[in-house]
């Protein structure tokens, strides 16, 4: 055990005010000048409230129950680190710091003496001597157990559980979570709702068990950096927050855990660009440090209407994107005291004012048909940040923290603008308002999907216009869709469902003489992605199977991620593994495996079926510089699964996209319940590692005549280098002895080169092209009998 004397400090007393504080008073402001400050936490015992500063040189504890004179008791020695983080249990104070030193305990039963005990933990059993830097932590005071997180060597940056239910002065390992690095959380009763800040996810964890806690469910959030999270009072809301610039507090329903359901988000300061940091719920107000922009108290009462109450700008130095100002804000002692931690500027002490806000919420729709409006601008005339954007539903939420008698205008593009007067606003009261709105061009589109042999109708088709301006239905029991709010356009329309073909009709007019579609679709399987028809992902890797337009990243010469899909699908869409573009190290698989697993397939009715698709598979840059890394593509028939392929880093046709066929009963019985799942890992040490899949697609054919041969060895085509400069090599490898024509075609399809009655023997033929080419998308077309394969080639010049 150690003993502390009081350190001198340089102090001083500020008092200033801005005008734009609201419902905020400042009492006293103490400076450091040697130091920096990052997180702040409180203690309260004997009628006293202390201040806990995680100050660059250690904690400082601070008297603030007078809180015009705030004291300086003591400060604990600790690592020389700007990233210091406290919380308390019973008597104690727990402080880590990513300058190392494991996990400090501050006896605090002495206050307000100066002299305290205090000694570091860095790990006992299988983490014994272990424990060094960490980020953050968080105390389940219910269940009684600490959690630490973001540890430089240990579970992987995830979460650490430390019992203190025998001895708080002297925790002990419990378990740990090390499916992904976690930066922050809040710990509820066995629950923790965590911050995975690289994957931007909130992720729900139960650690019930603490030797083996398992992740329930996740969602990403608007600034997909997800750094802290925070319950409500009744625990059915959990608060995020994203610390990259022009970020948001995102509120969610978790009142089922496996389904988190996005409630609103709010900025501090919208059009500044700042960054948002640490959130806290105190009775239903939401208080957050936001950097640059101080503080802020939001009314989170209605979760699915967030109203800013209150705020105070700590840094004068400026605004704007940027890590200075406030770090951390407590709002928890019992007088109402709020302290909070600028980085720059010291330890702040403040009198809230909470109030309620006034809420307005409504609907809007059309004035003929009466159909809800999306994407109507809400707004509160002559009020800072008080709008709203309608939601597909029509509806609006938004409010002020000041109560009295408003204009609010609502206008949508295509549509008469309307200006409500006179709108009564009181605080903690809902004032509903519901309006409709008139358009002189805005058409009534709708439409009808049957089957096309049976003509039943389909429930639940997905039908998509997209354009300038997207509007997505889905056909109800009768097939049917409508909807009175389309503007006239040009639109690319698809109809699809999982069992039947896509249908893709390209650059349609949508005017007045054309706004009725009806749909035939044919029974099959195809999907394109172009519309998610319910494919699921599962795996232990952050860095999962997304559906997109695929973001191209590049190590080097070779392609990592595609930059663009297959060429003969409609669309642009396909799935890749974390499609987030940036470096190739960014946003490959990393840590483990991801599955893309689709919907179920009735193969029983099939003559021969035959499952096509085209999949995306690289792997390369590892740190000892020899690639290690697998895909499968593994088909189930609900009682057995076999491996149709295994690609790995030496198969040909990698870092492009590679057309496959197989004839299912070679392989498997085909049945009722069938499912292909396409699986890819990264394997240590740690690679570039990605995948794709696009145009799926299953055939039935009646008739077994070299189908299997010649498709297998019609897609063993590959076209390199690519991107070319315009002169690239077109290398194939066939047995069959049909003839093959190779056509060479531009996006819009014009041929620029053609060779046929290709003659093809046992071997490999390699064709060099130095065509003439302008820059852009081609697509190289091989056709042998009535079986075709596409492949695109990018030309940069």
């Amino acid at each position: 055990m150690k003993h502390l004397k009081l350190l001198a400090f340089f102090v001083s007393t500020i008092f200033y005010a801005k005008s734009q504080n609201i419902n905020i008073t400042l009492q006293s402001q103490l400076t450091f000048s040697n130091q920096s400050l990052a997180n702040i936490w409180g203690y309260t015992a004997n009628g006293k409230e202390y201040a806990l500063v995680g100050a660059q040189n250690g904690l400082v504890i601070v008297d603030v129950t007078n809180p015009t004179t705030p004291n300086i008791i003591v400060q604990i020695p600790g690592p020389n680190s700007i990233w210091h983080e406290v919380r308390t249990y019973k008597n104690y104070a727990y402080v880590v710091s990513e300058g190392g030193g494991g996990l400090q305990i501050i006896d605090l039963s002495n206050l307000p003496s100066p002299s305290l005990t205090y000694h570091s933990y860095t790990g006992d059993g299988i983490i014994n001597g272990q424990l060094g830097a960490c980020h953050a932590l968080q105390v389940d005071s219910t269940k009684k157990y600490l959690y630490i997180y973001g540890s430089d060597n240990l579970a992987n940056g995830g979460a650490i559980a430390l019992n203190l239910n025998t001895d708080p002065n002297n925790p002990t390992y419990a378990g740990q979570f090390n499916a992904r690095y976690i930066h922050d959380g809040y710990a509820d009763n066995d629950t923790l709702y965590a911050g995975a800040i690289n994957d931007g996810k909130l992720v729900i964890i139960d650690f019930a068990n603490k030797t083996s806690p398992v992740e329930i469910s996740s969602i990403t959030t608007p600034g997909v950096f997800t750094h802290n999270s925070w319950l409500s009072s009744n625990k059915k809301t959990v608060f995020t927050t994203d610390e990259v610039p022009n970020s948001y507090l995102t509120a969610y329903d978790i009142s089922n855990v496996n389904n988190i359901t996005y409630l609103d988000k709010i900025q501090s300061n919208p059009g500044s660009n700042s960054y948002v940091h640490n959130t806290h719920n105190r009775n239903d107000w939401a208080v957050t440090s936001w950097y640059r922009d101080g503080f802020t108290i939001v009314d989170a009462h209605r979760p699915n209407n967030l109203i800013q109450v209150g705020n105070y700008d700590t840094y004068t130095q400026g605004s704007g994107s940027g890590e200075d100002g406030a770090w951390g804000v407590y709002p928890y002692f019992p007088s109402g005291t709020i302290v909070v931690s600028d980085i720059n500027n010291g330890l702040f002490v403040f009198s809230p004012n909470y109030v309620r806000a006034c809420y307005l919420e409504g609907i809007v729709k059309d004035s003929i048909c009466q159909q809800p409006l999306q994407g109507v601008t809400v707004t509160i005339q002559s009020v800072a940040n008080a709008n709203d954007i309608t939601s597909t539903t029509g509806n609006f939420a938004t409010g002020y923290y000041l109560p009295g008698i408003y204009n609010v205008t609502f206008s949508k593009s295509g549509y008469t603008s309307k200006t409500i007067s006179g709108v009564s606003l009181t605080a903690a009261n809902i004032t509903t308002l519901n309006v409709t709105l008139y358009s002189s061009s805005a058409l009534t589109v709708n439409g009808h999907a049957q089957d096309a042999s049976s003509s039943s109708n389909i429930q639940n088709t997905l039908v998509s216009f997209t354009g300038t301006n997207n509007y997505n239905y889905t056909t109800d029991i009768s097939g049917n869709f409508n909807s009175c709010g389309v503007l006239s356009g040009t639109y690319n329309i698809y109809a699809s469902q999982w069992s039947y073909q896509t249908i893709c009709q390209q650059s349609v007019a949508v005017n007045n003489s054309n706004s009725n579609f009806n749909f035939s679709l044919q029974k099959g399987y195809y999907d394109d992605f172009i519309t998610n028809e319910g494919w699921t992902v599962f795996g232990t890797s952050a860095n999962a199977w997304e559906r997109g337009i695929p973001i191209q990243t590049n190590n080097g010469a070779a392609i990592a991620n595609p930059g663009i899909d297959v060429a003969s699908d409609c669309g642009n869409m396909c799935y890749v593994t974390d499609n987030g573009g940036g470096g190739p190290w960014d946003n490959d698989v990393d840590g483990g495996y991801t599955t893309l697993i689709s919907p179920m397939l009735d193969l029983s009715t099939y003559t021969n079926p035959y499952i096509n698709y085209y999949r995306w598979f690289y792997d390369g840059g590892t740190l000892n510089g020899t690639p290690n890394d697998t895909m499968k593509v593994i088909l189930s028939n609900g009682l057995t699964s076999v491996v149709l392929e295994t690609i790995l880093p030496g198969t040909a046709g990698n870092s492009s996209w590679v057309n496959k066929q197989f004839k299912v009963s070679t392989y498997i019985t085909p049945t009722a319940n069938m499912q292909i799942k396409y699986y890819i890992s990264d394997s240590p040490p740690g690679n570039i590692v990605e995948g794709g899949l696009d145009k799926f697609k299953v055939i039935d054919s009646t008739s077994n005549v070299g189908l299997t041969e010649i498709t297998k060895n019609l897609s063993d085509v590959y076209v390199f280098p690519n991107p070319s400069n315009g002169i690239f090599s077109i290398q194939y490898s066939l047995t069959a002895s049909e003839d093959v024509s190779i056509k060479v075609a531009d996006i819009l399809g014009k041929e620029v080169y053609t060779i046929n009655n290709l003659k093809q023997a046992i071997g490999t033929l390699t064709l060099q092209m130095g065509i003439d080419l302008q820059s852009g998308i081609y697509t190289v077309i091989f056709k042998m009998g009535d079986f075709m394969t596409t492949k695109k080639i990018v030309i940069n010049k």
